[in-house]
């Protein structure tokens, strides 16, 4: 009996381990899916609200280069 509980335990802290490792995971993912879905919304501003903002055309265009991961 003791080592059905034992053994319980020991899957338990295993599996725990593995849930930081999955939101890090996550959270990069949303990070990445954001970065992509924002630079994709500066694109399509135009030149008056892209200078409000104080950004240039040739500025969208470097950031629409850059791949999903960078910042």
């Amino acid at each position: 009996m003791a080592t059905q509980t034992n053994e319980h335990l020991y899957a338990s802290r295993s599996q725990i381990s593995v849930v930081p490792v999955l939101m890090t995971g996550l959270e990069k993912f949303f990070a990445w899916w954001t970065h992509s879905r924002q630079r994709n919304l500066l694109s399509n501003l135009d030149e008056r609200t892209l200078r409000d903002i104080g950004m240039s055309k040739a500025d969208v265009y470097r950031e629409a280069l850059k791949p999903f991961w960078r910042s």
